[in-house]
């Protein structure tokens, strides 16, 4: 007997995310409930009859072999195009991009917060939520936002539901979708059209730090945030960035220590929040304090070199460690000796974690690393190369803000970053540090710019260029502004939404966001304001779309496209 299958998910690889099938199956069209009525029917007229005589037998079976092939052929027709009833169950598909203003999986988020919907991609600033779970609960249907944050769910019922996100540290989002007949819906939870043009949010940083006894000795404590455990251990110091600016209730735990009272944390946006907590040992025994002296971190010595090793020990019952209660360790070669200090020439060649324990008299141990390199042979060091990529040599004004971007390269240490690289000027002296940063406001004059690279060895390399600032407070350079969407005579109807996108520059401002950009229609009037925004419900007829942009002078530039609306 042929079935009528119903399909379930599946992964289509030409598609980002997953998509999950859902047709009508013989389950849906009554058809078993029909078949199995029909063969009780058949059987109790059989029983009933049975010994009647070959006449009446001969009828019965005639109206089986009836029933039977009615059946079949109403059970082949049960697929795509199977009845009239079937093809009245319409089926249309919904999209979307799901995103938040950050998202740091080892930290709580503050109570309720959940996820975003955007139907035309994550604004900028924000954060795509990969690995989310989209779901119909009442249709038992699902699938997963791809690292984009994008997800789609196809062959949905036509009619109203309410599509809930999932994921690990946020909040459930549930939102109420009208899905149409073949169509896709782009969910979008925005109840302002302008909600998308506004700024990023501003993240802030926490710092947390535990320490034991009179002598502060670092206890490595997992730390809690509104009461999940984060991947943060405080070893010296656990810090925690991307963190969305609110109130949180922070806490450690470490095995042996009795937990500490809860401290409340305010984070605010580009700012560091520091907290201490004092650890009380369950046995009333404090750790020792082991601090390495010599050598430094990541100094190098030849093979054969004496290398000086000097540490302390202090405990808050024992006072000073010596002797045997601590002991030096090499990653490489194990036990080097005891004691405050020694030397020791016989490290192998290689890459070495330098370890000094102490042990006090209720053998509470505590520990102290530093890491060092033992070469084959003498290194010659070679002396970095400092290039200096931006600015060129050439004129500014002291509106402009000026890109110093350069690189430092090292044969020993590879490419050189951060506190590695010293921007000065001839006029304003240090300037800042790394591969890339902005500055506005130079004096007026003649600036020779120097970058200073430095490598792990000390030896140096500069590069230079010569620039001149005037003083340009009376000139000011137009913005240029640019329409991505919609494209030039583009055409929709006024039930479709309209997604309104575009961009502005500024040679003071460099770019421009929110109010500065204001959108018109030549039939509409004012539509909204910023980068990216939606609007349904436009007036017929053809529209001129302008996109005005404004610095912070006053001074203006417009674009303007073609939009016909049927």
């Amino acid at each position: 007997m042929a079935r009528c299958q119903a399909r379930g998910a599946t992964r289509d690889n030409g598609k980002r995310g997953w998509k999950t099938h859902r047709r009508p199956a013989l389950a849906e069209s009554g058809l078993p409930a029909l078949f199995t009525a029909g063969f009780f029917l058949c059987y109790d007229m059989r029983k009933t009859q049975y010994g009647s005589g070959e006449r009446d037998m001969l009828k019965i079976n005639r109206v089986c072999v009836f029933a039977a092939l009615a059946l079949i052929a109403a059970c082949a027709g049960c697929g795509r195009n199977s009845s009239s009833v079937a093809q009245s169950v319409q089926y249309g598909n919904v999209s979307g991009y799901i995103y938040t203003a950050s998202y740091n999986a080892s930290v709580a988020r503050p109570a309720g917060e959940a996820g975003r919907a955007a139907a035309a991609g994550v604004p900028s600033g924000y954060v795509p939520v990969a690995n989310a779970r989209v779901f119909i609960e009442s249709l038992n249907i699902s699938t997963q936002t791809d690292a984009n944050g994008y997800f789609l769910l196809e062959n949905i019922l036509q009619g109203t539901h309410t599509l809930k996100v999932a994921k690990d540290g946020l909040g459930t989002l549930a939102l109420s979708v009208t899905v149409q007949a073949n169509t896709t819906v782009s969910l979008n939870d925005q109840v302002d059209e302008q909600a998308l043009s506004m700024p990023p949010e501003q993240k802030g940083t926490l710092v947390i730090t535990a320490a034991a006894g009179a002598v502060s000795a670092p206890v490595n404590a997992t730390v809690y945030i509104n009461g999940m455990a984060t991947s943060k251990v405080t070893s010296p110091a656990a810090t925690i960035s991307d963190i969305t600016p609110g109130t949180y209730s922070v806490t450690v735990k470490a095995e042996g220590y009795n937990d500490p009272a809860a401290q409340s944390a305010t984070i605010v946006a580009n700012q560091t929040t520091s907290l201490s907590f004092i650890m009380v040992p369950t046995d009333g025994n404090n750790p020792p304090l082991i601090t390495i002296i010599t050598p430094a971190e990541n100094q190098s010595f030849n093979s054969g070199a004496t290398v000086s090793l000097r540490g302390t020990g202090v405990d808050s019952e024992d006072g000073n460690l010596t002797g045997a209660s601590l002991v030096w360790s090499s990653s490489v070669d194990g036990t080097i000796g005891t004691g405050a200090a020694l030397q020791t020439s016989s490290l192998s060649v290689g890459s070495h974690t330098i370890t000094l324990t102490g042990t006090d008299a209720g053998g509470k141990r505590g520990t102290d690393t530093v890491s060092i390199v033992i070469s084959s042979t003498a290194q010659q060091n070679t002396a970095p190369t400092a290039t200096i990529v931006t600015p060129t040599a050439g004129s500014y004004t002291n509106a402009q803000t000026i890109t110093f971007a350069g690189a430092g390269t090292d044969a020993e240490d590879g490419a050189l970053t951060g506190s590695s690289m010293v921007w000065t000027s001839s006029l304003d002296g240090n300037l800042g540090t790394g591969n890339f940063f902005q500055k506005r406001g130079l004096s007026v004059g003649t600036h020779t710019i120097t970058l200073t690279v430095t490598d792990s060895r000390g030896a140096t390399a500069t590069a230079t260029v010569q620039i001149t600032v005037s003083n340009a407070a009376a000139v000011n350079t137009a913005p240029q502004a640019f329409i991505v969407t919609p494209t030039s005579n583009q055409t929709v109807t006024s039930l479709q939404t309209v997604i309104f996108s575009g961009t502005a520059t500024d040679n003071e401002d460099i770019t421009l966001t929110g109010a500065s950009l204001v959108w018109t229609s030549s039939i509409s009037g004012a539509l909204g304001t910023g980068a990216f925004f939606t609007k349904t419900g436009l007036s017929a007829g053809t529209h001129t779309i302008t996109l005005t942009a404004t610095d912070s002078q006053g001074a203006t530039g417009a674009t303007s496209t073609v939009l016909i609306v049927q």
